[in-house]
C-alpha cells in the first residue's frame, strides 16, 4: 500500500514540472528585470505594446492503472512534522517606478521613466502625479498629472525628446535634460497627495546610487515578486542600456470640457531668472472653481502645455512655476499668456506684455481693473503697484525725474562769535548792536523820507509851483517852466522900433524889486537849513585847525 501512493507522487510531481515550467522561467526572466520576453523578441528587440496576459488552461493528467501498485511498508512509525505559520499575502501597491534612463552617449534626450502596475487589477490613477525633483528636493523641476487608468501587469512611459523614442509612442514628454546623471529624485503620489514610491540616485542617495549615462535604474525582482524595502539602493540596480523602454498600458480619461469660468490671468514674471519665472491665476467668482484639464500656453509653442489640476478658492492666488513646466516665457521682448478649456479650444483668457524692465512683472490690478508693470512681484498674493525699485540707503526718489538722488547732508553751522546773532535771510553772523542802533530823529519841521532814510522839510510837502509866466509852459519831465514857441507869421510890413521911454525903465525896476522878494522869502523859508549849513562850514574849519 505504501509503495502504491509512492509511485503516485512520483508521477504527480513529473507531471506538475512539466505544466508549471514555462511560468517559472517567466518567473525568472521578471527576477533579472532586463529583457520581458513576452513583450518583445530578444534577438530583434523591437518595440511590442504589452498586453493583459491570457489564463492558460492546464490539461488534466490521468494516471495509467499499470503503474499503479501496492507500496511496500517501509516503516510503520508516524512522523509528523510541525505545522508551519502561514504567511501574510504580499500586498502589492498600485504603481511602482520600474526603470530610469538618464540618456545615452551623444543623444542626452534619449532617457525615460517606466511606471509599472503590478497587479491583476486595473488602477485608477485620478489625481495621481508624478514629479522630478532637483537632488537636494528643494525644487520641482517637472509635474506629471495623471488622470485615467493603468491596465493589470502593464506600464505608463514618460519619455524624452529624441526621436528614437517616438516609436514607442510615450504617454508623456520629459523636457529635455530632465533626468541628470549626477543626481535626482523622481516621486509618485496618489490622490491623497501621499508618497507612493521615491527613487534616488547619484548625489541624492545615501549611500550613493549610481545612474552612468547610459545605464538603467531597474527594479529588482526576487522570486518575480518585487523589492519594495523603501531603500534606493537594495531596491534598485544599474543594469545594462540595450533594453528598451516598454509601454501602452495607459488609458486617458475622457471627461467633460471644463471651461475654466472665472478664472483669469493675474501676473505674469517673464524678465527675471528662470527659477523666478510663473504665471499666476486668479479666481474672481464667488465660489470654488475646478482647474482640471484647463491648460496654459504661451506665445513661443502652441504643442507644449501645462495642464492645470485641482481646485480654486474664490479669491485666490495661485502661481505656476514655468521651471516645473513644459512652458517657455518671453523675457525682453513681447509675450502672450493664453489660459483655456480643457479641450484647448476656447481661449478663456489672453493678456500680453512688451519690453518688460529686468526684476519686474506684468500685474492686474483690481482697483480700476487695469495692468501695470510692477517692481513687486508677488506670486500667489494681490498684486502691489510698485513703479520704482526702492533707493538704496542715502538716496531718495526725485519726484519730477522719477529717479535716485543722494540726500544732502546737512552741515552743522559754526556758532556766532559773542555779541553776534544769525541772520535768518541770509544765514550769517550780525552784530547785536547793528540791530539796535537807532536813526537820529529829524528836526522840528522835518520827516524821513521813506525812500531815501534821510530828513526832510516838511515845508516842501506844501509848497505848490509857482504858475509860469505869459508865453510859457511847464516842461513835464523837469517840472520847470519853459517858453512857448509860438510861429509868428511874417508881418506885410517892417516892424517898426519901439522908442525906449520912462514907462519902459520902471517896468524894469518892478521886475527887479519882485526878485528880491522872493530872494527873501526863500531865505526866510530855509532859513534853519542855510543856518545849519553855516555852521557846519565853520565848526569844518575851526576843527581843522
Amino acid at each position: 500500500m505504501i509503495r502504491r501512493v509512492v509511485q503516485l507522487a512520483i508521477i504527480f510531481i513529473v507531471a506538475s514540472s512539466s505544466v508549471c515550467a514555462p511560468f517559472t522561467a517567466m518567473a525568472l526572466e521578471e527576477q533579472q528585470g532586463i529583457v520581458d520576453t513576452e513583450n518583445m523578441q530578444e534577438d530583434t528587440m523591437q518595440p511590442v505594446k504589452d498586453e493583459f496576459p491570457v489564463d492558460t488552461e492546464v490539461e488534466t493528467i490521468t494516471l495509467p492503472e499499470q503503474i499503479v501498485s501496492t507500496p511496500q511498508v517501509i516503516n510503520e512509525t508516524k512522523v509528523s512534522s510541525p505545522a508551519l505559520p502561514e504567511e501574510p499575502p504580499l500586498v502589492l501597491p498600485e504603481l511602482l517606478i520600474n526603470r530610469v534612463m538618464a540618456g545615452k552617449s551623444g543623444q542626452s534626450s534619449y532617457e525615460y521613466i517606466e511606471l509599472y502596475n503590478p497587479n491583476l487589477h486595473e488602477v485608477s490613477l485620478a489625481s495621481w502625479q508624478l514629479l522630478l525633483l532637483r537632488k537636494d528636493g528643494s525644487d520641482t523641476k517637472q509635474i506629471f498629472s495623471l488622470n485615467g487608468t493603468v491596465k493589470p501587469k502593464s506600464y505608463i512611459l514618460f519619455a524624452g525628446t529624441d526621436t528614437d523614442l517616438d516609436a514607442f509612442e510615450p504617454d508623456f514628454r520629459l523636457k529635455t535634460n530632465s533626468i541628470i546623471t549626477t543626481g535626482g529624485i523622481v516621486q509618485v503620489t496618489n490622490a491623497k497627495a501621499d508618497i507612493i514610491e521615491t527613487l534616488r540616485w547619484g548625489d541624492a542617495a545615501n549611500p550613493s546610487l549610481q545612474l552612468p549615462t547610459g545605464k538603467i535604474l531597474s527594479r529588482v525582482y526576487i522570486d518575480g515578486t518585487p523589492n519594495m524595502s523603501g531603500d534606493s539602493m537594495q531596491d534598485f540596480v544599474s543594469s545594462l542600456s540595450d533594453v528598451l523602454p516598454r509601454f501602452g498600458g495607459y488609458m486617458p480619461q475622457s471627461s467633460p470640457v471644463n471651461r475654466c469660468n472665472d478664472i483669469q490671468i493675474s501676473e505674469i514674471a517673464a524678465n527675471v531668472t528662470d527659477e523666478r519665472q510663473f504665471i499666476e491665476l486668479y479666481n474672481s467668482a464667488g465660489d470654488t472653481r475646478s482647474l482640471d484639464g484647463c491648460l496654459l500656453e504661451t506665445n513661443r509653442s502652441t504643442t507644449n502645455n501645462f495642464v492645470l489640476t485641482g481646485s480654486m478658492n474664490p479669491g485666490e492666488y495661485r502661481s505656476i512655476s514655468i521651471s516645473t513646466s513644459d512652458l517657455t516665457l518671453t523675457k525682453t521682448t513681447s509675450g502672450t499668456v493664453y489660459l483655456l478649456s480643457s479641450d484647448g479650444e476656447e481661449e478663456v483668457d489672453a493678456r500680453s506684455y512688451d519690453s518688460l524692465a529686468e526684476n519686474t512683472s506684468w500685474a492686474w490690478f483690481s482697483d480700476g481693473d487695469t495692468w501695470h508693470q510692477t517692481f513687486a512681484i508677488t506670486p500667489d498674493q494681490a498684486n502691489v503697484w510698485q513703479e520704482f525699485l526702492p533707493c538704496e540707503i542715502g538716496y531718495e526718489r526725485n519726484e519730477d525725474t522719477g529717479r535716485c538722488r543722494k540726500i544732502a547732508s546737512s552741515e552743522t553751522l559754526a556758532e556766532c562769535a559773542s555779541g553776534q546773532y544769525r541772520n535768518p535771510e541770509t544765514n550769517r553772523c550780525r552784530n547785536i548792536a547793528t540791530a539796535t542802533n537807532t536813526l537820529t530823529p529829524c528836526l522840528v519841521g522835518q520827516y524821513r523820507n521813506p525812500e531815501t532814510n534821510r530828513c526832510r522839510s516838511m515845508a516842501t510837502l506844501t509848497n505848490e509851483l509857482t504858475p509860469c509866466r505869459v508865453g510859457q509852459e511847464r516842461n513835464p519831465d523837469t517840472n520847470r517852466c519853459r517858453n512857448v514857441n509860438v510861429s509868428m507869421p511874417e508881418a506885410a510890413y517892417a516892424v517898426d522900433p519901439v522908442k525906449e521911454t520912462g514907462k519902459v525903465f520902471m517896468g524894469w525896476w518892478a521886475l527887479g524889486g519882485m526878485g528880491v522878494l522872493a530872494a527873501g522869502y526863500g531865505a526866510w523859508e530855509w532859513r534853519r537849513e542855510v543856518l545849519s549849513g553855516i555852521q557846519k562850514v565853520v565848526t569844518f574849519f575851526t576843527s581843522g585847525k
